[in-house]
C-alpha cells in the first residue's frame, strides 16, 4: 500500500535521505509549508539552501511586516521585461493577479497544482 496522510518528518526523511545535502524549493498549501520548514529546521538543515514561495499571506507575515515597518498598503510599479509592462500593482496582492489583471501573458500554472510553472521554462 502507498502512504497516507500528511507528510510527517520520517517520511521526508525515508523519502530522501540526502535531504541535508540537498536545495529544497518548497510551494503548496500553508500548513504543509509551515510543517515541511520546521522539519528542516529540526533536521538542522542549512536553511540558506531552502526557498520557499507562498500564493497565501499569512497573518504572521502581516504581523512580522508590521513588526519590521514594512509598508503594508499603497502600491508599487512593476516592471516585466520580457513584455515590455509596466503595471502598477497593489500591495498585499499577489503579484500574479496585479500582472493578470494589467493582461500581462503569465504563465501561473500553481492554480492548478502545477507548481515551478512560472519559474521554469
Amino acid at each position: 500500500t502507498a502512504p497516507q496522510g500528511r507528510l510527517d518528518k520520517s517520511w521526508l526523511v525515508r523519502l530522501s535521505p540526502d535531504i541535508l545535502e540537498r536545495t529544497v524549493y518548497l510551494c503548496g498549501p500553508v500548513g504543509f509549508m509551515e510543517d515541511v520548514e520546521r522539519y528542516l529546521t529540526e533536521l538542522e538543515f542549512n536553511m540558506a539552501n531552502f526557498y520557499q514561495e507562498s500564493f497565501t499571506p499569512t497573518s504572521k507575515m502581516d504581523t512580522d511586516n508590521q513588526a519590521e515597518g514594512v509598508e503594508t498598503s499603497g502600491s508599487v510599479e512593476v516592471f516585466v521585461p520580457a513584455f515590455g509592462a509596466k503595471v502598477e500593482a497593489d500591495l498585499g496582492t499577489p503579484l500574479a493577479d496585479s500582472l493578470e489583471k494589467a493582461g500581462v501573458p503569465i504563465i501561473i500554472a500553481c492554480r492548478s497544482g502545477i507548481c515551478g510553472s512560472c519559474k521554469c521554462k
